[in-house]
């Protein structure tokens, strides 16, 4: 049941940018304060994952042929719950930047603006 929609938001990929931004936050000495990282890390799962979701939603007639077994090709991911899982992401993504502060904030921005160009 949850297997399509993990490889609809690509949960390794997530997994791994996880473990680099706490690596990276660990390597420059855990500095900023877990109240910062933590919606750090949850705005940037959450945009990337919605963008996956995007990119399959935009590129279906293409994965239709070149990758069939995508979830929303064969169905295992209704079209409507997509795209509704989508907007619940961008709004947990940016309210997480918007907590963690401006400098998120900032980076959520351009991650939204460049990711969608």
């Amino acid at each position: 049941m949850m297997r399509p929609w993990f490889t609809l938001v690509r949960f390794p990929n997530l997994v791994i940018l996880t473990v680099a931004l706490l690596f990276a936050w660990f390597h420059a000495g855990g500095e900023a304060k877990a109240a910062v990282i933590l919606p750090a890390i949850l705005a940037a799962i959450s945009i990337v994952a919605a963008f996956y979701i995007e990119n399959d939603r935009r590129d279906r007639a293409v994965d239709a042929v070149s990758a069939p077994s995508r979830p929303l090709v064969t169905g295992a991911v209704p079209e409507n719950a997509a795209r509704g899982a989508e907007l619940v992401l961008f709004a947990a993504g940016w309210g997480a930047a918007w907590f963690a502060g401006p400098l998120v904030l900032g980076f959520a921005a351009f991650w939204t603006v460049s990711l969608a160009l």
